[in-house]
Order: C-alpha cells, then sequence, then structure tokens
C-alpha cells in the first residue's frame, strides 16, 4: 500500500512539472509574438 501511495505522489509531481512547463512555454510563444 505505501508503494503504491508513493508511486501516485511521484505521478503528482511529474503531473504538476509538465503543467509548469507548459504555461512556462506558453508565456515564451506570447512573449515572441
Amino acid at each position: 500500500m505505501a508503494k503504491a501511495k508513493y508511486n501516485g505522489h511521484n505521478a503528482d509531481n511529474a503531473l504538476q512539472i509538465a503543467t509548469q512547463r507548459e504555461l512556462e512555454l506558453r508565456k515564451g510563444d506570447g512573449s515572441r509574438t
């Protein structure tokens, strides 16, 4: 059970990082235009 919780936490972090990256990329595109 602890293992499943740990895996879920990692997936959450990955999703958060991916969202942050996408926001930064969108910001960069907006600045260039």
